[in-house]
């Protein structure tokens, strides 16, 4: 946290291209290395520094010697942190006072760093940043699921790929398996309501909503 000049706050928060590269699959990264990346939110300063000992989150997550020498390897290596002396710095945050117009990053929440989402796998942890690049909290929004998956819909149609929107899901069981685990930790609410088109015989157009830090805490 930094109070500038002219007395704004501004905060270090996650990346939204970071995250919605690691939603997406483009980010070629673990789910541990994105929760410590996302736990270190707190405790980094204006010019990037991280301003607590990297161990100490380690310690505070119980995350095991040889897991934690990964994600430091592999933050390294994409670019996320800088090592400079013995000092680190986060390329993974962005520092603003939340005046920004174009969305730059996202609003770091308490369910981030929660063990609901440390103990989901990858994939699901992939499909939970996805959803939160392309919602707002709080705001029903609706979504193809046709395009969680990989699948043969658009083959005709040569602007398949803009429309499939990820493909590391091979198949509708796959994706409303992930679903459904997200669902049951109180992360999304979701509608499934069917509908017909000429070029899409049999799809269904999902209503998926993410419950803000208000909501998830609540039920805890």
């Amino acid at each position: 946290m930094y109070k500038g000049e002219n007395q704004s706050i501004k905060y270090a928060k996650p990346s939204y291209e970071y995250i919605r590269n690691f939603g997406k699959g483009d980010l070629q990264v673990s789910g541990s290395t994105i929760d410590f990346l996302l736990s270190l939110s707190p405790h980094v300063d204006l010019d990037g520094k991280v301003n607590i000992p990297l161990e100490y989150i380690c310690s505070k997550q119980d995350i095991q010697s040889r897991t934690f020498k990964h994600i430091i390897t592999e933050a390294l290596d994409e670019g996320l942190l800088v090592r400079k002396g013995e000092e680190y710095y986060s390329k993974f945050h962005i520092q603003t006072d939340g005046t920004d117009r174009k969305r730059t990053y996202i609003k770091p929440l308490e369910v981030f760093t929660s063990a609901q989402i440390r103990n989901c796998s990858k994939r699901e942890k992939r499909l939970f940043y996805y959803f939160v690049t392309v919602t707002r909290l709080g705001q029903w929004q609706s979504i193809n699921i046709e395009n969680l998956y990989r699948n043969y819909i658009y083959k005709d149609d040569k602007s398949m790929d803009k429309k499939v929107c990820i493909d590391y899901f091979h198949s509708f069981r796959e994706v409303s398996s992930a679903l459904i685990k997200l669902v049951k930790l109180g992360l999304l609410e979701i509608e499934l309501t069917p509908f017909n088109e000429e070029r899409i015989p049999c799809s269904t157009k999902q209503k998926i909503y993410l419950k803000s830090d208000d909501e998830f805490i609540e039920e805890q």
